[in-house]
């Protein structure tokens, strides 16, 4: 117990020597040293080398082993005089030595290394180029958009195809299965229509090649007939089949008012279908593309909704299997399409849409004074003819001739000059494929969505098929209205380039290389 009373007084001590203690501190050293002869003894060494020492800064030389021990103690490098200790509150027996000092001159040129390569390296970040690439947000809705935008100047196109691709899913009925669709379907139809929508069997005359595609020729070119009705709309969907009802009503010269209607026959959405500026006649190219891939067929003597049609159909060819690939039902009094069936190369349905129920005539006062809102808005607004595919490419847009089998038929940007986007259309007139390009990063691929492992896409179904994926600097999207293996064979033959986005200190990099080169020149 007294020893630890004598070392909490060590540092007074040489204090008291010194006349330095405060009257407090002073009568306690006193009081301790009365009962301590060891520390008496000690203030009384303390006084003799204060005495020695100040003799020596009077003149007289210090003995050479006192000199020799003080330097031993304090170090070589020692600057402070010994007596100013007392006044530095350091750990007790701690004395400057020659790895002390040397830590804290570390210590202090880290902190300002430190500090200098923290401001080069903001002052190069600030520098560097900006690598902020457009942040892209469900890129699928935009290119449904741009999909649905197209189909409304192809031939044979459908308004009640277009109004359900852009459709939520809460406008929509659920996937089902093929046993509930026709049940579903069937319960707001018009009065008089038969419970099963789907065309009756044609029996009549056999059509040969050339009158069945004049058959499909009257379809193209029935545009300025007024009709309305409803059609429902099927498609099988991975195990389970995309269901929809549609009332449609067309004008001419102005376009279609679809409404998307609820299981029980309510108006769930209404949108506008502008009818195209440029005739559908300009796109005779794609039923010439149809012949060249296709045998054509067919028969009269079907019936549609109550009305007598002729069936057209088209077969692939013998290094395709020969199977059917779609069939077509057309008003013999009009030319309207009346119903539509597509199908994959094993023959599965991949697509059936057709009227339900139809009336033919005026319907200007139906909509003509309050038209809904418009179907799309596409973004690429530049038509591009198909010659420019080559100099896009060596630009670093993906532009082919061809994809999966389907000739390239439409070209759009956003820019004729420098464009973000792009997007092209292929088809070979019964299926088409969407591929939709856009400069940017793929922040949100939209909640729907689904990641495909396999595809290496985020892909969504409906009405149509689509998957996006980012590859390099550019976000794809593949939108179809053909069968799943086609979606899956575009994407195959499409680019997926790594993400490669730059590190931090490649960035001050090419910072500080931006910074010398102003300096430079």
């Amino acid at each position: 117990m007294r020893r630890g009373a004598c070392q909490r007084l060590e540092e007074l001590k040489s204090a008291l020597v010194d006349g330095a203690l405060t009257d407090a501190d002073r009568e306690r050293v006193l009081d301790h040293l009365i009962g301590c002869p060891r520390c008496r003894d000690e203030v009384a060494e303390l006084r003799r080398i204060r005495a020695m020492l100040t003799s020596t800064r009077r003149g007289s030389a210090a003995p050479s082993d006192l000199s020799s021990r003080l330097v031993s103690i304090a170090g070589a490098e020692a600057t402070a005089p010994l007596w100013s200790r007392p006044f530095r509150r350091t750990t007790p027996g701690a004395l400057p030595s020659r790895h002390r000092s040397l830590r804290i001159r570390l210590t202090t040129a880290t902190a300002v290394a430190g500090s200098l390569l923290a401001a080069a390296g903001g002052l190069g970040l600030a520098a560097s180029p900006s690598d902020q690439l457009p942040e892209i947000s469900d890129a699928s809705g935009r290119a449904q958009a741009e999909f649905v935008s197209v189909l409304t100047q192809l031939p044979l196109a459908s308004e009640p195809v277009n109004a359900a691709i852009l459709a939520s899913a809460s406008e929509v009925t659920p996937p089902a299965s093929a046993s509930d669709v026709t049940s579903s379907a069937s319960a707001s139809l018009t009065s008089g229509a038969a419970s099963d929508p789907s065309p009756q069997r044609a029996r009549g005359t056999r059509l040969g090649s050339k009158q069945a595609l004049r058959a499909l020729r009257r379809a193209v070119e029935a545009s300025n007939i007024g009709y309305r009705g409803i059609k429902v709309m099927r498609a099988p969907r991975g195990g389970s089949t995309f269901a929809a009802e549609v009332e449609v009503a067309f004008e001419p010269d102005q376009g279609s008012q679809v409404s998307i209607l609820s299981p029980v026959g309510t108006t769930m959405t209404q949108r506008f279908v502008k009818q195209p500026m440029i005739p559908r006649m300009m796109d005779g190219e794609l039923l010439s593309l149809l012949s060249r891939n296709y045998l054509f067929g067919g028969a009269t003597g079907a019936r549609v909704a109550g009305r007598s049609a002729t069936m057209v159909e088209a077969v692939r060819n013998s290094l395709s299997g020969g199977a059917v690939a779609a069939r077509w039902w057309v008003d013999d009094q009009t030319g309207l399409m009346l119903w539509r069936e597509t199908y994959d190369h094993s023959g599965a349905l991949t697509l059936a849409i057709g009227y339900s129920s139809i009336w033919i005539g005026d319907t200007s006062d139906s909509f003509l004074d309050h038209l809904a809102p418009s179907l799309t808005v596409p973004v690429t607004t530049a038509t591009l003819t198909l010659s420019r595919a080559e100099t896009l490419s060596t630009s670093g847009w993906f532009c082919s001739d061809e994809i999966a089998g389907l000739t390239l038929v439409r070209l759009r940007a956003d820019s004729g000059a420098d464009p973000d986007v792009v997007h092209m259309v292929y088809s070979d007139g019964v299926s088409t494929v969407s591929v939709f390009e856009e400069r940017g990063r793929l922040m949100d691929a939209g909640s729907d969505a689904t990641w495909d492992q396999h595809l290496g896409a985020f892909t969504r179904s409906g009405a149509s098929s689509s998957a996006t994926w980012e590859s390099g600097e550019t976000v794809f999207t593949v939108v179809t209205d053909g069968s799943a293996a086609l979606l899956e064979q575009a994407i195959d033959l499409l680019p997926h380039a790594p993400v490669v986005r730059p590190t931090t200190m490649e960035r001050i990099h090419a910072g500080w290389v931006r910074i010398v080169d102003h300096i430079v020149g």
